[in-house]
């Protein structure tokens, strides 16, 4: 007779063991980008491969609902009027773009990143591609805006990708990119060198 399968709180049997499952269920109180699908369901290009990032993906766009919040829900602080092409470089799951897509319906954006974890169902003025922003690009177009956030950790070269940024986006047009200050300091000088 084999032996049940451990639960959820039983420890791994080995180090080499992967720890149980931690994944969220359609009853956990979650913010989902659609509420509406179940656990055995996607709204992705990427298919069922996406439970694998579901958690990830959750954590994006929360991130992006807090910085929304902060910003006094504006999604550029740029002063760019009434842009008619926009780039999302490093889209994620497309929330930034989508909403964008939305608030400006006569604007054509185009959402980049390395995973296809978008969804399909978007507004008629968004498209996404899956591209490397650190390999040479290829638009036949330049932008108005142009738009990253959340990258500090990801792009290795900056000056080119801010340099090909500069290099697509239309005289009068911006370039904004929104990421975190990886430096640690503290405002009133106690956090030391060493730390």
């Amino acid at each position: 007779m084999a032996a049940p399968p451990p639960s959820s709180n039983d420890p791994p049997s080995s180090v080499n063991d992967p720890p149980p499952s931690t994944s969220a269920t359609a009853t956990d109180p979650v913010i989902e980008a659609d509420p509406g699908l179940t656990s055995d369901e996607t709204d992705s290009t990427l298919g069922d491969e996406l439970a694998l990032y579901s958690e990830e993906l959750d954590r994006l766009d929360l991130t992006h609902q807090k910085l929304r919040i902060l910003l006094d829900n504006k999604l550029l602080l740029c002063p760019a009027q009434d842009p008619k092409k926009v780039l999302d470089i490093g889209t994620g799951t497309g929330i930034w773009a989508i909403e964008f897509g939305d608030d400006h319906p006569d604007t054509e954006i185009t959402g980049t990143d390395l995973s296809p974890t978008q969804p399909s169902w978007v507004p008629p003025n968004v498209k996404f591609e899956v591209d490397d922003a650190e390999e040479p690009w290829t638009f036949q177009q330049k932008f108005d805006v142009i738009h990253a956030r959340y990258l500090a950790a990801a792009i290795a070269d900056w000056p080119r990708l801010v340099s090909q940024a500069f290099q697509f986006t239309k005289p009068g047009g911006w370039a904004e990119f929104q990421d975190y200050d990886l430096v640690y300091y503290s405002e009133d000088g106690t956090l030391a060198d060493e730390y």
